[in-house]
Order: C-alpha cells, then structure tokens, then sequence
C-alpha cells in the first residue's frame, strides 16, 4: 500500500493533478490561477518546502481566507495584479475556475503570459453545474438542482450587475479548443475525471480510507480515459456524452 501523501482527496482531478506535479518536480514554481481559500496549499507547502506557489484570486471574501492561511508562505496576488504578474511558472493550475470566468480569451492569454516556455498548464473545469436533473424519486435534490438551474439563466444579469461570483455559462469542448488556440497554447491532453458516483461516495469514507479511496478513484479513471477511450468516443459531445459521468474535464495546454 502507498504510503504518499495526497491532497484535496473529495476531488479526483486535483488529487491527481498535484500528486502528478509534485512526483515530477517538487521543486517547482506553481502558479494556482483562480486559487479560492487555498485548499491545502498550506500542508503541500509543509511538505514541499522548495516549492514555490505562487496564487491569484480575485473575489475579496476568497482573498481574504487565502491571505490567512498562506500569507509568508505564498506569493499572493488579487485585483488588477494578473496584467502585470511577470513569474515563469513551471505549471499552473486552474481547478473549476473557467466555467466561471466571463473573459476566458483575456485568462487564457494572462496564463500563457505566465507560463515558462517549456511550463504546462492544467485547465480543469467542470461541466457539472449544467447537468443538473430533477429525480423525482429524491425530493431533497431539487433545490441545489433549481438553484443551479436558475443561476445559468440569470448569467447575463449577473455580469451586468458585476456579480461575478454567481456568473456561470458552460464551456464546450469547440469553445475550449478554439480559445485555446486563439491565445497561442496547444491541448497536449485531454482527460475527464471526478465520477459522480466516487465523488459522493468519497464523502462517506472514514478519514484514514479517504487516501486508498483516492487512489483508488484514480486508477479507475484512468482506465476510463485509456483503455476504453474508443467506446466512450461516441458519447464525447456536449449533450449526451461521458460529462455525464464525469463531468470534470481537465486539459493539459502548453505553448504552440
């Protein structure tokens, strides 16, 4: 049994993203573009004391939390700073981020500006906010699926209002490619993660299963994007296809 440690272990994509960055580089500089509280920044950083982080977060509730727990231990950036953040970042990391961001050709060129030459960017984000169905044999989910519903019809009025934390508007697979591209990065990769079904389960495990759960997610997901890539192709739309199993789609961009 592995004995490494993991992090952020309710979400398959970020358990993987950063166990995969860590193995590779711990030294690295990370840039956490769109870094909410900090999750577990602080015990990474505990643990990986040559790596360097560094975090933007615009939203000033969020800010506020993310200062606390990591400031003196983090580069921390909020506000207009993103226009003129200069750091070569070996990777940067965007954990359901996109899918809230009104300007996404504005984000994707700041990032590229930030990524080093031979960096990677993981673009995770999620689909999950747009697949919400009323199950008429559980009444207790109809307000969170109501609610989202509303807030993806409102998305316009919130950004007219400047309510960018409750703006939300759907990222298609066609969208991403051609931002993407527009903004002079390549997709090198693309995965989907975050099973619906493992996510809910993970929130009943005890604390010392969660990390053997988490591997355990993984390697399932894993198998999922290789070895039956091909069947799940027919279902990789944006209607009906695999999101509606895993509707955490994570890009690995670097610079065309």
């Amino acid at each position: 049994m592995s004995t490494e440690p993991l992090y952020w272990l309710g979400n398959s994509a970020k358990v993987r993203i950063i166990r995969d960055i860590l193995r590779t580089n711990p030294q690295a500089t990370i840039f956490d573009y769109g870094a909410g509280r900090g999750g577990d920044w602080d015990k990474i950083l505990v643990a990986n004391p040559s790596l360097k982080l560094v975090c933007y977060e615009p939203d000033a509730a969020s800010f506020a939390d993310l200062k606390n727990k990591l400031d003196g231990k983090a580069q921390l950036h909020t506000g207009n700073s993103i226009e003129t953040l200069a750091i070569e970042a070996d990777y940067i990391v965007s954990f359901s981020v996109f899918e809230h961001v009104a300007d996404r050709a504005a984000y994707l060129r700041h990032a590229k500006r930030c990524l080093a030459p031979t960096g990677e960017f993981h673009l995770n984000y999620d689909d999950g906010h747009f697949r919400q169905s009323l199950d008429l044999s559980s009444p207790r989910t109809w307000p969170g699926a109501v609610v989202e519903h509303i807030r993806n019809l409102l998305a316009p009025l919130w950004l007219r209002l400047k309510k960018y934390g409750l703006f939300q508007r759907r990222v298609t697979p066609a969208e991403a490619q051609q931002l993407a591209t527009a903004a002079g990065l390549a997709i090198a990769s693309v995965r989907y993660e975050n099973l619906t079904s493992f996510k809910a389960l993970a929130k009943a495990m005890p604390p010392e299963r969660q990390a053997d759960f988490a591997r355990f997610w993984i390697e399932t997901e894993d198998k999922l994007n290789s070895q039956f890539a091909a069947e799940a192709n027919a279902r990789l739309g944006d209607t009906t296809n695999l999101w509606r199993e895993m509707p955490s789609r994570t890009l690995v961009l670097r610079h065309a």
